[in-house]
């Protein structure tokens, strides 16, 4: 999340969390200069990749901390697909029939009819912005859904880089008369 955005300008930052998929990323940011925080606790959102939802269940129960899961059909899903099983969203790794292995053990018992369908979700959160003083500024986001927390820095600067760039080409033009 390290960047560089531009002061008064609608800018996007965003956040990688691998393999978390679904997460309740919410942000804060603080001013190292005016020692504040200027933003709370702001939603980000997650990236979805396209996909086509499948519709499909649980067929079988499965219990907290299982990898495998069956479900009522796994002829459409591909390792690396990305599923949602009823409340958490997972990975797929290992396709056997229609037992899925899941990246992570379940975070939650499972029963015959849960939802079971892929998802796009991409473990990248983003938000959208605009701060309107120059300066660093400390980035926290908090997830209270896996107790995760990704701290980072920012920096706001009053113009972009090429801005500046073009501006020092022309300076340098006008010094040497060009």
């Amino acid at each position: 999340m390290s960047g560089v955005i531009i002061a008064n300008k609608d800018e996007t930052i965003s956040i990688s969390a691998p393999d978390i998929y679904g997460a309740d990323f919410k942000l804060s940011i603080y001013s190292q200069t005016d020692k504040a925080w200027v933003l709370s606790n702001e939603i980000m959102t997650e990236y979805l990749d396209d996909f086509v939802e499948n519709n499909q269940t649980v067929s079988e129960d499965a219990s907290k901390e299982d990898t495998n899961v069956v479900i009522s059909d796994a002829s459409e899903m591909n390792v690396g697909d990305i599923i949602t099983l009823k409340n958490y969203t997972y990975r797929i790794v290992v396709i056997n029939g229609n037992t899925i292995t899941i990246h992570i053990p379940l975070l939650e018992d499972l029963a015959v009819d849960d939802i079971a369908n892929i998802s796009g979700n991409m473990a990248i959160y983003y938000i959208e912005l605009n701060i309107a003083d120059v300066g660093d500024y400390l980035i926290k986001a908090k997830d209270l859904k896996y107790g995760l927390e990704i701290v980072d820095s920012l920096k706001v600067t009053p113009k972009s880089i090429d801005t500046l760039a073009k501006e020092i080409k022309n300076l340098e033009y006008a010094i040497l008369g060009q």
